[in-house]
């Protein structure tokens, strides 16, 4: 085997592996699995020009929109199997990166590396993101890519700059992203071959910091889009003040929380969900890296950093998917799985030459039984509960109808039938959560010219909306515990389990 070939041979086949599991644990369309009820509002408004829910997501909205050209499946489809992609490549990209561990020899290097990403590949939360259309997998991405680079580019100024705008755009993925961005600046400037002194340091701040600013001009995209006056426009941005709103996330804002007894509760949780990851051995082996290279390796102040963020920001954030919030921290436990493996398995082929190499294929055949057992955990590929209840609403909607929707999943399905999908465009979908914003009132005039809406912020919603619309049925959507259709003149309608 040549040694370009052999130098891709652990990341492509990794790679190829994680394609086929998440193609087949994949969702066929919109669904509402592993807390992937916001997909229909990112798939509509990429597929529409729009903004969605904040922080808005610019970077994360362009990429999505050239997946859904891609002429196979449905648009949920497209934007569900661009999840996938990249987080195979995330995999490859770590393999990549790992495969620079110090041990006895590059054969060894490549087997423990191929172990710690398939780990990385495998894990409940990674691979939950995986099969669905959310910006977790892409941002996952983003942040292997980001240390990827970190090994790979050299110490000219303009690589610098390239990393700053690379940098830049991460935020447009998440928001969350601006807690690692310093990190990654300082392991760009601290760099040992990019002489390590403070001035060099000082002047790879200066260079990376000035193109963080040319890649933060992405969210300059919202605000032409609001321009735009599209069906799904989320904080109407066209303004500085309302740009501000939608990216800073102030309506999530009283979510956060640093009561004694929140933080109990979720340290908990989180300590059960890492262990989840890779089970107890996984854990012990990730331990072992991190205590060993602790002052071995330069990667441990930026993985620290990351681990240490991650689980601040979700521990102080109290939502049901607070778990999302904690992907950074599993790339830095597969770093360190990677590390922790990749000794044991030096010690003991010092003993007796193939028991490193039978660690490393026992640690695969256990990685790959304990994905059996996550499999149905995560599987999406049969979760048809969205589609099914939009059509479902669909057909059981009188033309013309009016329909009040609650909850992020009865209003996202049904966006992304009748805005992204184009069909029954003669209903009027409002979300009923939204109602007392003065930029969604103006994004229902602009979508549907000849709805009445009550001026004041305090009404009561359905009956205003009733009294000023005479002659068009009234209708409620509804997906919380259960998925509901009620028409008052045709009686409610149960139409499939949230």
């Amino acid at each position: 085997m040549s040694v370009r070939l052999n130098k891709f041979f652990a990341p492509l086949t990794l790679g190829v592996l994680l394609l086929i599991v998440y193609s087949a644990t994949l969702a066929p369309g919109l669904t509402w699995a592993n807390s992937g009820s916001d997909g229909g509002d990112l798939i509509t408004a990429a597929a529409v020009g729009g903004v969605p829910h904040p922080t808005g997501y610019p970077t994360y909205l362009i990429l999505a929109r050239a997946f859904q050209v891609l002429p196979i499946g449905s648009l949920a489809y497209r934007t569900n199997l661009m999840s996938a992609i990249f987080t195979c490549m995330a995999a490859a990209l770590l393999c990549d990166v790992l495969r620079r561990i110090p041990v006895a020899s590059e054969r060894r290097a490549a087997l423990t590396a191929w172990t710690a990403g398939l780990a990385f590949g495998l894990s409940p939360l990674i691979w939950s993101q995986a099969v669905i259309t959310e910006v977790y997998a892409l941002e996952v991405f983003a942040i292997v890519l980001a240390i990827w680079l970190l090994t790979k580019l050299s110490a000219a100024p303009r690589a610098d700059l390239f990393f700053g705008v690379f940098l830049g755009l991460l935020p447009g993925i998440h928001l969350t992203t601006v807690l690692l961005i310093p990190a990654f600046m300082l392991a760009r400037a601290l760099d040992p071959a990019a002489g390590g002194s403070l001035r060099t340091a000082a002047i790879s701040l200066l260079r990376q910091a000035g193109g963080l600013a040319i890649g933060l001009l992405i969210f300059a995209v919202l605000p032409l889009r609001a321009m735009q006056h599209p069906s799904v426009d989320w904080g109407g941005a066209s303004s500085p003040a309302r740009l501000w709103w939608l990216v800073s996330g102030q309506l999530y804002q009283d979510n956060f929380s640093v009561g004694a007894a929140a933080l109990g509760d979720h340290a908990r949780s989180m300590a059960a969900l890492l262990l989840d990851q890779a089970g107890l051995p996984g854990v012990a082996l990730g331990v072992l890296g991190l205590i060993w290279y602790f002052r071995r390796s330069r990667w441990i102040l930026l993985t620290a950093w990351m681990f240490a963020a991650a689980v601040g920001f979700a521990a102080s954030y109290q939502t049901e998917d607070f778990n999302l919030y904690l992907i950074p921290a599993i790339v830095s436990f597969a770093i360190w799985f990677g590390w922790g493996s990749a000794l044991l398995a030096q010690q003991l082929s010092q003993r007796w030459r193939l028991a490193g190499d039978g660690l490393t294929i026992m640690l695969i055949a256990y990685l790959l039984v304990l994905a059996a057992s996550h499999w149905a955990q995560v599987d999406a590929a049969h979760d048809a509960r969205a589609e099914n209840f939009a059509r479902a609403a669909l057909q059981t909607l009188p033309p013309g109808a009016i329909v009040l929707a609650r909850g992020d999943g009865a209003v996202f399905a049904l966006w992304y039938e009748v805005f992204a999908l184009r069909q029954r465009t003669d209903l009027v979908v409002l979300a009923e959560d939204l109602l007392p914003f003065p930029w969604y009132r103006e994004t229902l005039h602009a979508t549907y010219p000849g709805l009445v809406l009550p001026d004041q912020a305090e009404v009561v919603w359905a009956v205003d909306i009733q009294r000023g619309n005479v002659g068009r049925p009234l209708c409620f959507a509804i997906a919380d515990a259960s998925a509901t259709i009620d028409c008052p003149q045709g009686g409610a309608r149960e139409v499939g389990g949230k």
